[in-house]
């Protein structure tokens, strides 16, 4: 297994993407971390789509990080 992250993408509706390492968090300003908070950077050229699939008897649900966003 290969450490990585789920970064929060929120505002918008989208697939969730899955991205190598540990995430690294941005260094904010107080001021800014009140305006702006959270923040952690992430290549957008490093990450794999998350692709979610679900048992219809038990309800367990398993993702895969298999393929870059927006490939068949």
């Amino acid at each position: 297994m290969e450490l990585g992250f789920v970064p929060e993408l929120s505002g918008q509706v989208m697939v969730s993407v899955w991205h190598p390492g540990a995430p690294t968090t941005v260094k904010k300003s107080w001021a800014e971390r009140i305006a702006s908070p959270g923040g952690i950077r992430f290549a957008a050229d490093e990450v794999l789509a998350l692709d979610a699939y679900r048992c219809p008897d038990c309800g367990r649900v398993e993702l895969f990080a298999l393929r870059p966003p927006g490939s068949p």
